[in-house]
């Protein structure tokens, strides 16, 4: 009895396809999304939702993991670590929150103001 070339390809692809890491089946829908989506375009934009849920999925299992290990590794800090890590982390807010407010106030400086909407046509 002679097999079938094509169910013994399959059964091989198969093969191989189960052996793929998820990581790996991700990066792979990932490229092949940009993909399909650059050559198709509007015609595959009802499969949008298909991504959606896996991000959003994605999102309901990631955040709750990490809230809960910052908030386990901030129980496990000593006294001495925390008060690092606040000093640190309060003199970073202070100096992003410094040069977010210089930006802000030297922007009217560098340009020039306009007149009337002839500038945004």
């Amino acid at each position: 009895m002679q097999s079938n070339p094509i169910a013994v390809g399959l059964y091989a692809l198969w093969f191989r396809l189960t052996k793929i890491s998820l990581s790996s089946y991700i990066i792979f829908s990932l490229i092949l999304g940009i993909v399909v989506g650059l050559f198709f375009g509007e015609i595959v934009l009802p499969l949008n939702f298909i991504g959606k849920a896996f991000i959003q999925l994605l999102q309901m299992a990631v955040l709750p993991y990490i809230v809960i290990s910052l908030i386990h590794g901030l129980g496990r800090l000593t006294k001495s670590d925390a008060q690092l890590i606040a000093t640190k982390g309060i003199k970073l807010f202070l100096f992003l929150m410094d040069g977010g407010s210089g930006s802000y106030l030297c922007l009217p400086l560098v340009l020039s103001p306009c007149r009337d909407l002839r500038f945004f046509q």
